[in-house]
């Protein structure tokens, strides 16, 4: 909790005056073992990918593993919504992968295969949570470049 806590006042801090060097300590929250700190991580990486995209085409595969554990419900059964895995972290992620696959190729072809499968799992599930990732997914799939 005070993990999550911090991450989330370091987060707010950077907005209202930038901090050096915050960069390698959201990426250690990043790979934090209690998902809740990774998922305020989240918020930090969707605002700095927002504004500069290429700074961050680095953390990709990251991201991609990171969708890839909590579709395969390796993450706690609190996290789970309708047995949907993590609904919100699965939407955030795919909101960042979007800005960073626009118009890269390269980076573009290491998010189908997740994309893809997104999209079968939330599709086969008939409630408004799953709409809703099948909506982010096509969002997603029109930013980034085409296959």
């Amino acid at each position: 909790m005070i993990r999550k806590k911090a991450v989330m006042v370091l987060n707010k801090f950077n907005k209202t005056l930038p901090i050096e060097f915050i960069d390698q300590k959201m990426k250690k929250a990043l790979c934090d073992k209690d998902p809740s700190v990774m998922a305020c991580a989240l918020n930090f990486f969707l605002d700095e990918v927002k504004k500069s995209p290429n700074q961050y085409k680095d953390l990709v595969n990251h991201f991609v593993v990171i969708l890839k554990q909590i579709i395969d419900h390796r993450l706690p059964r609190d996290f789970d919504y309708h047995r949907i895995p993590a609904p919100w972290i699965q939407i955030k992620l795919l909101e960042i992968l979007s800005h960073l696959g626009s118009d890269d190729e390269a980076t573009s072809k290491q998010m189908y295969e997740i994309i893809t499968t997104v999209l079968k799992r939330s599709d086969d599930s008939a409630i408004n949570v799953g709409y809703a990732l099948v909506y982010q997914c096509l969002r997603t799939i029109t930013k980034i470049f085409p296959s």
